[in-house]
């Protein structure tokens, strides 16, 4: 959606013209009883998880205590095999992408991503009064063009990549790419790995060797936390230090923390999910497949798949199951033909359902919308 702004009083004048020029975010409303399309976690956080948010409910009118913020940070540090001191915890990783922008970017810097792929990137780095350059990605199978995006490099800041990327689903960057552009050390790169625990991959280990790399995380996929906002950075100790300098103070909710830290004591609740998420995953996509879709290959908890092969414009498509009461993805307003969608693994059941309501309405509609 785009946002036409009309000042309409003169205090309205007043606005920073930076913020008209960005789009307001819109996702699928409500009233679906099944959520196929932001890419949640179907099996919740871990039972440990929720006897904590219980047991600490009557705690929720005092601000949380910085040992608790630290000892989160800790058992981060912990899983993610690095130092405490290169550890940011933040509201969400939306909010990490937002403050890594503020803390690099001056007007007029140059920030490159590639599209298709997450919006907030590019939405943080217009706020910061960057320009924005992008690399299109194959069309073919959705890869970097590494000749136009090596280019690009040159006259960027700051570099934001998704890996695995979201909505295509795929792993974009190899370590050795990496390491060749982390060489450049007038170049910032982040690597946002919000589906790092679907993926396996991770560069978390290279921020001790290139103080320009910031890797993002999430608690909101695999560790089911999407409802209560909390995402974390793992940097260099002298730029983990800046974020967190410039971070808003208790931006962190008591039950946030909490949940976080009930929810690494239980590893093996996200071990599960994620099994069970790929298993799910193959069989959904081998039923989108004998269904006549085209299927993206992918390492995260979702799927980016081709409606053009049945004929059937995606936003109509996402219409018709939502009257069905199924939200997914329709990936035209992602900055891609009108022939995509997206889909999140949900349960074996969420699926089938799915996987029926497809059925029925290509048998009823197989024809051009």
């Amino acid at each position: 959606m785009v946002w036409i702004f009309a000042p309409t009083s003169s205090v309205l004048n007043l606005l920073n013209p930076v913020v008209l020029d960005v789009e307001g975010y819109t996702g699928v409303l409500g009233g679906c009883r099944i959520r196929l399309d932001r890419n949640e976690n179907p099996y919740g956080a871990s039972p440990n998880v929720i006897k904590v948010l219980v047991r600490n409910l009557d705690k929720i009118n005092r601000y949380p205590d910085i040992e608790r913020i630290e000892e989160l940070s800790k058992k981060i540090a912990e899983y993610c095999k690095t130092d405490y001191s290169n550890i940011v915890v933040t509201c969400g990783s939306d909010c990490a992408i937002e403050l890594v922008a503020k803390a690099f970017l001056r007007p007029g810097d140059a920030a490159l991503t590639v599209t298709p792929t997450f919006t907030m990137y590019k939405r943080a780095c217009r706020l910061a009064s960057a320009r924005v350059i992008e690399s299109p990605l194959r069309p073919s199978n959705f890869s970097i063009d590494e000749e136009d995006f090596l280019a690009k490099t040159r006259a960027a800041k700051i570099l934001f990549l998704s890996n695995p990327n979201n909505p295509t689903g795929n792993l974009l960057v190899s370590q050795s790419l990496l390491e060749s552009i982390l060489e450049r050390d007038s170049l910032v790169v982040v690597i946002d790995e919000a589906y790092y625990e679907y993926s396996g991959m991770t560069f978390a280990s290279l921020v001790e060797s290139y103080h320009n790399l910031v890797v993002l995380r999430t608690f909101s996929k695999a560790f089911g936390l999407a409802g209560l906002r909390i995402g974390y950075a793992i940097a260099s100790s002298e730029v983990a230090e800046v974020l967190r300098r410039i971070k808003l103070p208790y931006d962190l909710t008591l039950l946030s923390i909490e949940a976080a830290i009930a929810a690494l004591e239980d590893l093996q609740h996200v071990r599960t999910t994620v099994l069970a998420t790929a298993r799910e995953r193959d069989r959904l996509s081998k039923g989108l497949f004998q269904l006549g879709f085209r299927v993206f290959p992918s390492t995260a908890n979702f799927l980016m798949f081709s409606t053009r092969e049945r004929r059937v414009n995606s936003k109509e498509l996402c219409r018709q199951l939502a009257l069905r009461g199924i939200a997914i993805r329709d990936l035209s307003s992602a900055g891609l033909d009108p022939w995509y969608a997206r889909v999140t693994v949900g349960r074996e059941s969420e699926n089938e359902l799915l996987l029926d309501a497809l059925q029925e309405i290509l048998e009823g509609e197989d024809r051009d919308y």
